[in-house]
């Protein structure tokens, strides 16, 4: 874990029913700038490694919050975190990585948040708001109750461009995605974060915007069973003429490269966080099935994550390594 940053828990709060928010501090100077989108991931004294987003860009005197969402039906990082982590603790992080930023707009920010997934459109709403751009942010919740940071936000300036839905609660004004989305203009860019279900309606009712203006980030993998056609053996080559080492239908990339003694940084093993995406120098055909890359980037085949994604059979990709 060399390249961790050891921070200081700092601040530790109830942000809404089952969400814990954690405020981190440098130990030995101050923590790196980031942007707004960027998450980090924690190193959990189990073992654990798990992702959580930035609730702010770096203006909080080099600090960082984090929301997390207590899952007892989860893999255990977040019931560890909730529970056993406390104010005064030592933990590791990563260096902030960002593959959910902002993007340069002509028209307005639209920002959809399904849960917890408010946490990193947090950061970006308080970015739009202090360049003075155009945006608003939809949360939706089960509840008033299980909105996260709902109490914390509501004076900031940010609170007046965001418009709650609640799906277990009598309310007005319920949101119809396909709707809302197919309302949009073709100059506003779309951003969307929560779970799977949430998701999938959103990445449906924006495949009529624009190449290039829906942008999201998941939480869990969306992988569909490679075909038969797809799980083929392929060949990976380090560059520099280096060596060449086969993938077996049932391997992927990554465990491939680190059976063969190469190490690569990994983290999620899902294809969502970004940490195994290498640079491709040379490549036929690449099967993307990671949700970390944006749609332009996998066309052009320049990179790839290791974890999940495959070369076709027969082909060989030119890994940057």
């Amino acid at each position: 874990m060399s390249n961790t940053l050891k921070v200081t828990v700092i601040g530790k709060a109830i942000v809404g029913e089952d969400t814990v928010a954690f405020r981190l501090a440098g130990q030995d100077t101050a923590l790196p700038a980031c942007e707004a989108g960027a998450h980090i991931d924690v190193h959990l004294p189990s073992g654990l490694i798990r992702q959580y987003s930035l609730t702010r860009a770096t203006e909080d005197n080099g600090r960082y919050e984090i929301g997390v969402l207590r899952d007892a039906g989860g893999r255990g990082g977040s019931v560890e975190i909730c529970d056993t982590v406390r104010v005064g603790d030592t933990v590791e992080i990563s260096p902030p990585r960002n593959n959910f930023g902002l993007h340069p707009s002509h028209g307005k920010s639209v920002l959809l948040a399904g849960g917890i997934g408010v946490t990193p459109l947090l950061s970006m709403a308080r970015t739009l708001e202090a360049r003075g751009a155009g945006y608003e942010l939809r949360i939706c919740a089960r509840t008033p109750e299980r909105a996260a940071f709902r109490c914390e936000i509501q004076d900031e300036a940010i609170a007046a461009n965001i418009i709650y839905h609640y799906d277990e609660v009598d309310d007005p004004n319920p949101l119809d995605i396909a709707a809302f989305v197919g309302g949009l203009r073709s100059n506003d860019h779309l951003y969307a974060c929560g779970p799977t279900g949430f998701l999938d309606a959103v990445q449906e009712a924006a495949s009529r915007l624009p190449a290039g203006h829906f942008h999201q980030e998941r939480f869990k993998a969306n992988l569909a069973p490679l075909s038969a056609e797809d799980a083929g053996e392929f060949e990976v080559q380090l560059k520099g003429d280096g060596p060449v080492y086969p993938v077996a239908k049932e391997c992927s990339i990554l465990e491939t490269l680190r059976e063969q003694g190469v190490s690569v940084p990994q983290s999620c093993l899902e294809g969502v966080c970004g940490t195994c995406i290498v640079q491709v120098l040379d490549s036929g055909e690449i099967i993307h099935r990671d949700t970390s890359l944006y749609p332009d980037e996998q066309e052009q085949n320049s990179a790839i994550a290791l974890c999940v994604s495959r070369g076709a059979p027969g082909s060989r990709i030119v890994l940057d390594l």
